[in-house]
C-alpha cells in the first residue's frame, strides 16, 4: 500500500521524468536480450547449415579433368555402395558407406550381338541418375514397357533397357523382347559368356549401350567370374560434421586434384584417382555465420557498458534535477542520510519495475534476460542516483534555494 501511495504521489509531482526514467531503464534492461536472440539465432542457423547443405563428391581423375570413364577397379568401387545391398561386406565397404548417401555409381562390361565384331559397352546403374543424360532435367529419357518403371535401376531384375533402334531388331516372344549378347570383362581378359536378356525398355540416345540394374551386373560377374570397372562414381555426406573423418578415410585410396599432373595419371601405387569435394556452399555459409557470431560476441559487453553508461548518467540527471526538493527537504529537517536512503528506495523501485517490463516483453517474444547485463545496469542505474543524491545534499545545497529568491 505505501508503495502504491509513492507511486501516485511521484507521478503526481514529477510524472515525465518518472515514467521516461523507467521506459528508458526497461529498455536498457531488453536490449542485452536483443543481442543473445540474434547470436542465438544465428548459432541456430549454423547447426542448420551443417544439416541442411548438401555437400557432394565426384571421383575423378588426379588432373580433375574427368569424372567420367574412371576404369575404376570394381573392388574399389563397391567400397562406396551400401554395406548388405551391393557391397561386398568388407569393413572397409561398411566404413566409406556409411559416410555417404545418395550414391550414384555406374560400372562397365563390355558386349556384343552374334554375329557383330565391335564391342560395346554394358553399364549398370544403381539409379536412374547415375547416367546423367536420364536425369530427369535432361533430354534423355526412357521409355518402359509393361511391367518396368523407375524403380527398375535401384532393383536386381535381369533385364535391360536398349537403344530405339535395336528395339526393331528384336522379335517378341511369351516373355516379351529378349535380347542375345555376348558378354566379356570390361578391363581384362577376353573371355566371353553368352547370355539372353529381357528388353526392360529403350532409351533414346545416340549411343548404342544397354543399361542394366548394378546389382544384377554384380550378380552376373560373381556367376561368369567376370572384372567390371566404374565408369563414374558420385555421392552425397550423410553428415557433413563427419566430413573430416570421411576425407581422412578416402585419403587411403585417392588423393587431392592435382592439375599439373599428366593426363590419365594414375598417381602412385594404391592410388585410384582423386575425390573432389563440393562443399564450398557449406564453408562460405558457415564462414559468413562464425563472423557474425564472433562480431556480436565482441560487441555484447562494449554495448552493455555503454548501457550501463546512459543508466547511471539519466539517474543521474533526474535526480540532479530535483535538487530544489532535496534543499527544501533537508531546510525541513531531514537528515543527509534519510535523503540518500530516499533516493536509493526510490531507485531500487524503478529499477524492480523496469526490469518487470523488460521481463514481460522478453516472455512475449520468447527471449531470455541477460541475468549480468541487467545486474551491471542496475548497479550503475543506482550508483548515478546515489552519486546525484550525496551531491545535492551536500555543502552548498541551498544555492538553489538563494537563486530562486
Amino acid at each position: 500500500m505505501a508503495v502504491i501511495l509513492y507511486l501516485k504521489t511521484r507521478l503526481q509531482r514529477t510524472p515525465i521524468p518518472f515514467v521516461s526514467l523507467l521506459l528508458l531503464l526497461s529498455l536498457l534492461f531488453f536490449f542485452p536480450a536483443l543481442l543473445l536472440r540474434q547470436e542465438a539465432d544465428k548459432r541456430e542457423a549454423k547447426e542448420k547449415a551443417w544439416d541442411t547443405i548438401p555437400v557432394d563428391l565426384v571421383i575423378s581423375d588426379i588432373p580433375g579433368t574427368s569424372t567420367e570413364d574412371l576404369s575404376l577397379p570394381g573392388y574399389m568401387g563397391d567400397k562406396f555402395l551400401p554395406f548388405g545391398a551391393e557391397g561386398d561386406g568388407s569393413e572397409a565397404a561398411r566404413s566409406i558407406a556409411s559416410y555417404l548417401k545418395n550414391v550414384q555409381a555406374r560400372v562397365s562390361l563390355f558386349f556384343r550381338r552374334p554375329g557383330e565384331s565391335r564391342f560395346k559397352k554394358l553399364l549398370g546403374l544403381n539409379t536412374r541418375e547415375a547416367e546423367p543424360v536420364f536425369a530427369p532435367e535432361q533430354a534423355g529419357g526412357i521409355r518402359w514397357l509393361e511391367g518396368f518403371n523407375d524403380g527398375f535401376f535401384e532393383s536386381s531384375r535381369r533385364a535391360c533397357v536398349v537403344q530405339e533402334d535395336l528395339l526393331a531388331e528384336l522379335f517378341p516372344g511369351e516373355e516379351g523382347y529378349i535380347l542375345e549378347l555376348e558378354v566379356k570383362s570390361a578391363s581384362y581378359g577376353k573371355q566371353e559368356h553368352k547370355l539372353t536378356l529381357p528388353v526392360a525398355g529403350t532409351h533414346n540416345l545416340s549411343n548404342e549401350n544397354i543399361y542394366c540394374p548394378l546389382a544384377f551386373v554384380r550378380q552376373l560377374c560373381r556367376e561368369k567370374s567376370l572384372a567390371y570397372t566404374y565408369e563414374s562414381l558420385r555421392a552425397q555426406v550423410k553428415v557433413n560434421r563427419q566430413l573430416e573423418e570421411l576425407q581422412a578415410l578416402l585419403g587411403r585410396y585417392f588423393t587431392q586434384v592435382d592439375p599439373f599432373a599428366p593426363w590419365g595419371s594414375s598417381g602412385e601405387k594404391g592410388i585410384y584417382g582423386a575425390v573432389i569435394y563440393r562443399d564450398e556452399q557449406l564453408k562460405e555459409t558457415l564462414g559468413t555465420l562464425e563472423e557474425d557470431i564472433r562480431l556480436l560476441t565482441r560487441l555484447r559487453p562494449l554495448l552493455t557498458a555503454a548501457a550501463c553508461g546512459v543508466a547511471a548518467f539519466a539517474s543521474y540527471f533526474l535526480c540532479y534535477t530535483r535538487k530544489k526538493e532535496a534543499a527544501i527537504a533537508l531546510a525541513q529537517g531531514t537528515g543527509r542520510g534519510a535523503l540518500v536512503l530516499g533516493q536509493g528506495a526510490e531507485q531500487l523501485l524503478q529499477l524492480l519495475l523496469a526490469l518487470g517490463t523488460a521481463l514481460l516483453i522478453s516472455r512475449i517474444g520468447k527471449m531470455k534476460l541477460d541475468g549480468s547485463a541487467c545486474l551491471a545496469i542496475g548497479a550503475s542505474a543506482l550508483a548515478g542516483r546515489l552519486g546525484a543524491a550525496l551531491r545535492t545534499s551536500g555543502r552548498g545545497c541551498f544555492d538553489c534555494l538563494k537563486e530562486n529568491e
